[in-house]
Order: structure tokens, then C-alpha cells, then sequence
């Protein structure tokens, strides 16, 4: 299980550069990327691929914020507030999966 999620926490990043740079492909391109993951490597590549996307996301938003405010040279930066509550979405619903499928996978091995 581990390997599966590891695969799809690396793709992660990438979603989040897409979506933070190109909004609608990057969604699109995001949602092709989430079903083959699902497809060739289950539900627990999802999974990190949420986790990944997620903690992309708040760390590229955290340190574009934070640039703003050490360099200020007219640095005017829009709200983020809704990129954040995504980026935390995804990574809540990322751990939650990731949570679920841990369970199921040691009531298995009990079995």
C-alpha cells in the first residue's frame, strides 16, 4: 500500500502547479492524472495524490505570502483565502482516504 500512495503523493505537486497556474486545464489535466492513477495503482494512489496536492498547494501559497510580506516592493497579493481552503480540502479528504485504506488493509491482514 505504501508504494501505491508514495506514487501518487509524487504526482501531487504536479497537480497543484497545474491548478495553481492554469486553473481549468490544470483541473482537467488533474482529474485525467486522479482516474489513471486510480486505475493502474487503486484508491490509496488517490489518496496520496490528495495528500501531495494538498501540501503542495498550502506550501507554494505559504511561501508566495510570505515573499510578499518580507519583500514588499509594491508586492500587492490577492486574497488566497480559497486556494487555502482547497489546498486544506484536498489534503483532509487526502489523509482521510489514506486513514480509511490503513484500516481496511490491518482488517485484512487480521483476517
Amino acid at each position: 500500500m505504501m508504494a501505491r500512495w508514495a506514487t501518487g503523493f509524487i504526482t501531487g505537486p504536479l497537480a497543484a502547479m497545474a491548478l495553481l497556474v492554469l486553473p481549468t486545464p490544470g483541473l482537467l489535466l488533474s482529474v485525467l492524472v486522479a482516474l489513471l492513477l486510480v486505475k493502474a495503482r487503486g484508491l490509496p494512489a488517490l489518496a496520496g495524490m490528495l495528500c501531495g496536492t494538498g501540501a503542495a498547494g498550502l506550501a507554494v501559497l505559504a511561501r508566495a505570502n510570505a515573499l510578499c510580506d518580507i519583500t514588499y516592493a509594491g508586492c500587492g497579493a490577492p486574497s488566497f483565502t480559497a486556494a487555502v481552503a482547497i489546498a486544506v480540502a484536498l489534503l483532509i479528504v487526502g489523509i482521510g482516504l489514506t486513514f480509511g485504506q490503513y484500516v481496511r488493509s490491518r482488517a485484512r491482514a487480521s483476517i
